[in-house]
């Protein structure tokens, strides 16, 4: 059973590390590429130095977002949007303490929920509370009487509702109150709700499936529009800023999509290969989640 239990584990991480790090090595190389043009090719620090920011970057930005090359504000270049892929990776190391409390009864986890709770609040680290709103919508979202009201047309509006008060009344989604609004969303949508039929259908797949690309890349397109390109009245006027992003979309959108295709989804598609093959087998610690379970 132990190592059942320690296949399982390296199933999720290996399957973590593929859906993971493949765009993000696309997405690290294409900003060392723009680093270097912007730098007129020119090495302005020592190799060794270049080579330490740049592994820094490589290891999902664990140990920040350094310059590379002495090129100032480089992490613009990107949004700066890997930060949120270091609260990820915190999350999933997590997950064995997390997988432990399981064990414990009902009450306690609720107990050790609202300890968490009142910690990330009282010391003001927001952005583990959505971790906590997750774990929370975990717990709750079977329950049958949620279930039904997830489904029904008021629960629709409501979303509709909590979305418009989120972008009209918090400028700031990083504090406790829009935080807990965004809880509550996720939990309804967990419970069953599909936004009156958009997030079930063919379109919101396709671009559900792309969300990790498009996150990844519109930093890229936005420096190459802004910063490469250098169109002036886009930094002047608004209107003609706004313009220029309408434009971009369409192609962040293609290119997502082929960055998803051709990027994120062959490693994927590898890992389940060999899944299957050594689930066959039979001699492989990549076993299925359902023998696993079933083996217990």
């Amino acid at each position: 059973r132990e190592k059942k239990t320690f296949d399982w584990w390296l199933k999720l991480y290996a399957s973590r590390l593929f859906r993971l790090a493949p765009l993000y090595i696309f997405m690290l190389l294409t900003l060392v590429f723009l680093v270097a043009m912007e730098s007129n090719w020119n090495l302005k620090v020592p190799l060794s130095q270049a080579t330490r920011s740049i592994l820094t970057w490589l290891a999902f930005t664990i140990g920040g977002q350094p310059d590379i090359n002495k090129l100032p504000g480089t992490s613009i270049i990107v949004a700066r949007v890997p930060w949120s892929l270091v609260y990820e990776l915190i999350f999933y190391s997590s997950l064995p303490i997390i997988a432990f409390t399981l064990k414990i009864p009902k009450i306690l986890n609720y107990s050790l929920l609202t300890l968490a709770l009142t910690y990330f609040i009282y010391t003001k680290k927001y952005f583990y509370l959505s971790f906590c709103g997750g774990i929370s919508a975990a717990l709750m979202f079977d329950a049958p009487a949620l279930k039904y009201f997830a489904k029904t047309p008021v629960a629709s509006c409501s979303i509709i509702a909590l979305i418009a008060l989120l972008i009209f009344k918090f400028p700031d989604a990083y504090k406790p109150i829009p935080i807990l609004l965004i809880g509550l969303i996720f939990l309804l949508i967990t419970a069953g709700n599909s936004l009156f039929g958009i997030l079930t259908s063919r379109l919101s797949r396709i671009f559900g499936e792309m969300a990790y690309s498009i996150y990844l890349i519109h930093g890229l397109l936005l420096f190459i529009a802004f910063g490469v390109m250098d169109i002036p009245s886009a930094h002047q006027d608004v209107l003609t800023h706004w313009q220029v992003v309408w434009c971009i979309s369409p192609f962040l959108i293609g290119v997502s999509y082929l960055t998803h295709a051709w990027i994120e989804k062959p490693p994927m598609d590898w890992y389940r290969t060999i899944f299957k093959h050594a689930a066959n087998k039979g001699d492989s610690p990549l076993v299925p989640l359902g023998a696993a379970k079933g083996a217990n």
